[in-house]
């Protein structure tokens, strides 16, 4: 009895043995398939890192090129609020001449009056003048 009992246990413990050797077959399976997730997991950590930086590069180049365009904007904005100065103090200064202009007229066309009127009192005198004489 002894005998066949130590079969029974040897055969037990071969089946045990056997489920045991598919077990550690099938955990080294999913050993190497975790650590094949874990390389492709890496690289991806890696090419995502590597993306990272590309962008974090991209984002201040544009912070870059947007503060150039703001400071290129405020200057141009400057420029324009000094040329519209310029141009209304241009055209207050062409109403003022302008104005000018219709005085100067103005005295001038009085005074060839003036000068048409001295003209016809000396042709008028002169007139006299050679009748009296």
């Amino acid at each position: 009895l002894e005998y066949s009992e130590a079969r029974g246990q040897a055969a037990q413990w071969q089946a045990e043995f056997q489920f045991m050797r598919v077990a550690l077959a099938e955990a080294s399976s999913a050993g190497a398939r975790a650590e094949a997730t874990a390389e492709e997991r890496g690289r991806e950590v890696a090419s995502m890192s590597q993306r990272i930086v590309a962008l974090c590069s991209e984002c201040e180049a544009s912070q870059s090129d947007s503060t150039g365009l703001r400071e290129q904007l405020a200057a141009s904005e400057s420029r324009a609020m000094r040329e519209a100065a310029g141009r209304q103090s241009a055209e207050r200064k062409a109403e003022e001449l302008e104005s000018e202009l219709v005085a100067a007229e103005a005295h001038l066309a009085n005074r060839g009056t003036h000068v048409d009127q001295l003209l016809r009192d000396k042709q008028r005198l002169w007139e006299k003048l050679t009748q009296t004489r």
